[in-house]
């Protein structure tokens, strides 16, 4: 007569259910080590390949000229912007720069600034973009102008802010200031249909602070 089968000792079951949830930690990281290519896919395509980001800002932004900034009213003949043309400015420590009017927002130390002519041949609306958040601030005979909107450039573009500015023929004063950094491009373009920056959003309304570009 065949013996019966000796029943499984206590210690066995420990062992079972290491060895099962051994086998399960195992078999979650497989399964993330194959949903992770599909996820990191999903954010590359969040934004287009680096070759086509330049479809999403102004042509005229790749064609960038270096230009020193003023740091002080007689040095602006040297530091003109044109409509149109793209530069790569080169800032100056702050603490260097005689302002012909106070920024309007205070900066911190070791921060760069500087000051440009702005000569407009036909009055209109026209966008300033930055690749920063620095402070802006434009003035029309020592007079600071209010922006008419304001806003962020385009999705996955170099463009980082933009605002705009109701311009009359004559030279302005563009004065840059709270920049992190040493270096800003600036381009300046003529708007066909004046508005705010953010396609589909309502008119900002006026801050009680009209000065610069109100926005942090």
């Amino acid at each position: 007569m065949p013996s019966a089968p000796l029943p499984a000792s206590r210690s066995a079951f420990p062992r079972l259910r290491r060895l099962r949830r051994s086998s399960l930690v195992l078999l979650a990281l497989g399964l993330g080590a194959l949903a992770e290519p599909a996820f990191s896919q999903t954010v590359e395509r969040a934004c287009p390949p680096r070759e086509g980001r330049s479809s999403l800002e102004p042509a005229e932004w790749n064609r960038q000229h270096h230009l020193m900034t003023a740091a002080s009213s007689a040095g602006l003949d040297g530091a003109v912007l044109r409509p149109g043309t793209t530069v790569r400015a080169i800032l100056r420590r702050e603490r260097a720069i005689d302002f012909v009017a106070p920024p309007g927002k205070p900066s911190r130390p070791g921060q760069f600034g500087g000051m440009f002519r702005v000569r407009i041949e036909r009055p209109g609306a026209y966008r300033i973009m930055l690749d920063s958040k620095a402070w802006l601030d434009v003035l029309k005979d020592g007079v600071a102008i209010a922006p008419i909107g304001h806003g962020p450039g385009p999705a996955c573009s170099r463009v980082r802010k933009s605002v705009d500015f109701q311009l009359s023929r004559g030279d302005h004063l563009l004065q840059l200031s709270a920049s992190p950094g040493s270096k800003a491009v600036i381009l300046i373009m003529p708007r066909a249909n004046p508005g705010p920056v953010r396609h589909g959003a309502a008119p900002t309304p006026p801050d009680h602070n009209t000065r610069g570009d109100m926005r942090r």
